[in-house]
């Protein structure tokens, strides 16, 4: 699979934002200044390796989900996910099973409702739950 340094970029940008950080926080964490960060989001520019094995750690992802080579098979899009949703799930690992049982039969009980039926079929018909 041939690597597209645009295609990098771009989900550098998203996985950044998937993760809630903006390019100060991933500057701190990396020790990459914002300069070159902003370097490498906007003008499809590849990082160096060793910049992408630190900003790969920083946002806790492979390497092959920055540059864009990771073969998706049948996943969910992350980018339907704004960071307040992500916040929210990351808060319910918190959580133990009877509760998060509870969760999602409230969410359930939500989208069974029937203006949202017609979207949860399309859901259920892109993805096996």
């Amino acid at each position: 699979m041939a690597i597209n340094s645009k295609t990098c970029s771009e989900n550098l940008i998203r996985i950044r934002k998937l993760k809630g950080l903006s390019i100060i926080d991933l500057s701190k964490l990396t020790g990459i200044s914002q300069r070159m960060i902003v370097h490498y989001e906007k003008h499809a520019s590849y990082p160096p390796l060793d910049k992408i094995e630190l900003i790969s750690k920083a946002l806790n992802v492979n390497i092959s989900e920055i540059l864009g080579t990771e073969e998706k098979q049948n996943k969910t899009d992350m980018n339907d996910f704004d960071v307040r949703t992500v916040k929210k799930l990351k808060k319910m690992l918190i959580l133990n099973k009877q509760d998060r049982s509870a969760v999602y039969k409230f969410i359930d009980s939500l989208a069974n409702k029937e203006e949202y039926k017609d979207k949860l079929k399309k859901i259920s018909s892109e993805e096996n739950f």
